[in-house]
């Protein structure tokens, strides 16, 4: 049977600069990352309902999820929210699953790079979907993990 799992992963605090590189996961794990998602977050109200006007594009120009030494993508996205050129970012996404199906994953990390520094207080969150087959007996109630 397949099933979907997720993770999510928070930067409390992003530095300062107009490029940062995140370390997000390291693992033995052979799921398979079907989406990732990054978003990040202006002075969160720890408090309160999230929603997503909380969320702040932060003028990213580029964003790049490394899994192993394979990067995604593999041209600079080159957006602009100022101009509102940022349709390419939801392009890209759509686009993961065709560019990396099929591989296994150990490490992953994603590079953000901004027009402007990042704002104090934002937090950056990864939001990362697996794909997982199980194998289920049900004579043994045994459940098993393929992949």
């Amino acid at each position: 049977m397949a099933f979907r799992s997720w993770d999510l992963y928070e930067y409390p605090l992003l530095p300062k600069t107009r490029k940062h590189a995140w370390s997000i996961k390291t693992s033995s794990q052979i799921e398979k990352p079907r989406f990732v998602v990054i978003a990040l977050q202006t002075n969160r109200k720890h408090n309160a309902k999230l929603s997503m006007a909380e969320f702040f594009h932060c003028h990213v120009r580029d964003v790049r999820v490394f899994l192993n030494s394979s990067y995604y993508p593999y041209d600079g996205l080159n957006v602009s929210f100022s101009e509102d050129k940022f349709a390419l970012l939801y392009d890209q996404y759509a686009r993961f699953q065709q560019s990396y199906h099929g591989r296994r994953s150990i490490d992953v990390r994603v590079e953000i790079e901004t027009d402007q520094e990042i704002p104090d207080q934002t937090t950056a969150y990864c939001l990362i979907l697996n794909d997982c087959i199980f194998e289920y007996i049900p004579l043994s109630n045994i459940v098993k993990k393929i992949s």
